[in-house]
């Protein structure tokens, strides 16, 4: 069971959550700067200040869930933002991460927000069912009875 102190550090962890989400935003904008100096120093310390943050988080039991492109989808540790149509090799795949997630011990606080690959080929180890095969199926036994 949860204490009220430790509700009251999540809630607070989580506006801190949208400050390292607001950090990484800028700083992917970045290196498409047309002050090739400014950025690099500016890439620096924001890069130092989202570190500094990740570490208070981890100091207090907070962990990151930061999928990478190409590992599985974990509707456990994910939230599907949207999906891509891929080959079935990429079905299920995450194609891209739009935001880490966190967790405090077990829980997650927050999933980590994803594109995921769909397929419409068809798989042989992923069945669907025929239907109109067990419909027929299923008339040729009640006509032989």
């Amino acid at each position: 069971m949860e204490t009220a102190r430790e509700t009251g550090h999540l809630d607070f962890a989580e506006d801190l959550m949208e400050a390292v989400d607001t950090l990484e935003r800028a700083r992917s904008e970045l290196p498409n700067s047309e002050a090739p100096e400014f950025a690099s120093s500016l890439m620096e310390g924001l890069d130092m200040v989202e570190r500094n943050l990740v570490q208070a988080f981890r100091r207090h039991g907070l962990e990151p869930i930061a999928p990478e492109p190409g590992d599985p989808f974990d509707p456990e540790e994910h939230e599907a933002w949207s999906t891509r149509e891929v080959s079935s090799e990429g079905r299920n795949l995450i194609c891209e991460v739009h935001r880490r997630g966190w967790r405090f011990g077990e829980r997650i606080v927050r999933p980590a927000a994803v594109t995921v690959g769909k397929s419409e080929e068809v798989v042989l180890d992923d069945p669907v069912p025929d239907t109109e095969q067990e419909d027929e199926t299923a008339q040729q036994r009640a006509t032989a009875d």
